[in-house]
């Protein structure tokens, strides 16, 4: 056997097992939750079910601060009208902070800079199911704190999940820098 037909085996078990294991991370995301964290952050999109978490992790204490994102309402015209209602309401037992960006990476520099003007040392990132693991990754990459993650429910169709996928794809190769240059 040569050198040659070696490294494409051992290429090929590898390319295998990194979309795997990205198929598993969509399919099956780890919740992790603390007692307490600084803030919630919200993923814009969805069908409402990620500000309904959100609200739900307020309401049990979980952080005097949430962070939206109002940048967008390319995903849900209903979800994102929920979110700007919540950001224009001033009666909530907590703070919220609204922000602006237009995708995952822009969210995740978004909320990390909340972070830091606010000297956080840890949030909960709250959104679909399907869409954790990328979220959590970019805020991992772009807060230096500790990064929680709570899943909202969402069943989505396999489009979508072939669409996260790609983006999850993206980012372990192409876009891995925390800035909106790359």
């Amino acid at each position: 056997m040569s050198i040659g037909t070696k490294f494409a085996g051992v290429a090929a078990v590898a390319l295998t097992l990194c979309v795997g294991w990205m198929v598993w991370s969509i399919a099956r995301p780890s919740e992790h939750l603390p007692g307490q964290a600084n803030g919630v952050v919200v993923f814009a999109g969805g069908h409402g079910e990620r500000l309904e978490r959100a609200q739900q992790l307020m309401a049990d204490g979980m952080a005097d601060t949430l962070v939206l994102n109002t940048g967008t309402d390319q995903w849900n015209a209903e979800a994102f009208a929920a979110q700007v209602a919540v950001c224009d309401d001033t009666s909530l037992p907590y703070d919220v902070v609204c922000v602006s960006a237009d995708n995952t990476k822009g969210e995740a520099i978004a909320f990390a800079r909340v972070a830091e003007e606010r000297a956080w040392t840890s949030m909960v990132a709250v959104t679909d199911d399907y869409h954790l693991s990328r979220a959590s990754r970019w805020l991992g990459r772009c807060f230096d704190g500790e990064v929680y993650r709570a899943a909202a429910d969402n069943d989505q169709g396999i489009g979508v999940k072939f669409r996260e996928l790609a983006a999850l794809g993206q980012m372990f190769t192409l876009d891995r820098a925390c800035s909106l240059e790359g």
